[in-house]
């Protein structure tokens, strides 16, 4: 049988693997204007969009892959925001995913959520690599990203959209920023 997903706690957080039950909060909260913007690209956000998204997350966590958890405020509440891994493109690639209420944006929590995102990617989920994509206008999720310790790796054009700019960090990578951070302290 399959290791459950974790549930994660950071400084501010309660991250929680995605159940069904959370498909209304979600749908709520991915449908403000704002993050459907930088989520969304364009595409309608529809329930059974959702629900696909919370049944395709609850395969990966079955398959010991990891899937899309959500963000709660430490001190309980209802969800603020949803990170965690899903496949984009053919062939599919897990791609790391963060969407935050914009009430909170600009307090680090998307930091704080991503990093506690890339630890269990590369712990629990057994990743060897995480990617992210961000379009090339999107300088705000460049900097997020950049403060994850992801680097620039190519920019590719996909359709008619913006051009896409693709971040990238490996599991050595991480481990020896984590090293680098220790011998700071």
């Amino acid at each position: 049988m399959a290791q459950p997903p974790p549930s994660l706690v950071t400084a501010r957080l309660r991250l929680r693997p995605v159940r069904p039950t959370m498909a209304a909060e979600l749908h709520t909260l991915l449908g403000h204007p704002e993050v459907q913007r930088h989520l969304l690209k364009g595409g309608e956000l529809t329930r059974e969009w959702v629900n696909q998204e919370i049944r395709e997350s609850m395969a990966r966590f079955q398959a010991r892959k990891p899937g899309i958890w959500v963000l709660e405020p430490l001190e309980g509440g209802a969800p603020i925001g949803l990170g965690g891994y899903r496949d984009f493109h053919d062939p599919p690639e897990l791609q790391l995913v963060l969407a935050l209420a914009p009430t909170f944006w600009h307090e680090g929590l998307a930091t704080e959520a991503g990093r506690a995102l890339l630890t269990v990617g590369f712990g629990w989920g057994r990743l060897r690599r995480v990617v992210a994509e961000a379009h090339r206008p999107d300088l705000r999720a460049h900097r997020f990203l950049e403060r994850l310790g992801m680097r620039r790796s190519r920019s590719r054009r996909k359709g008619g959209d913006p051009e896409v700019v693709r971040f990238v960090l490996t599991r050595k990578e991480a481990k020896a920023a984590e090293g680098e951070q220790a011998t700071r302290h």
